[in-house]
């Protein structure tokens, strides 16, 4: 999934997969949620064999990848 977003900084993006990490909390219009979306995502991916991991540049938007063995 690609985005076309604000980015997200190299130092933040590992906070990305950890349980209920909000990177932009505090900040008007910061989206709403628990903060277990992408934790879910990358469980998922490692019960098949895969992986799940981010791409990003502050600025620049992001790229979400989810990739999981051939069977």
């Amino acid at each position: 999934v690609q985005d076309h977003g604000p980015g997200i900084a190299e130092a933040d993006q590992a906070r990305l997969f950890e349980p209920f990490a909000r990177l932009h909390e505090g900040q008007r219009g910061a989206p709403e949620g628990a903060g277990l979306g992408l934790v879910l995502v990358r469980a998922v991916a490692e019960r098949h064999g895969g992986k799940a991991s981010v791409r990003s540049a502050a600025g620049a938007g992001a790229v979400f990848r989810i990739e999981l063995p051939v069977a």
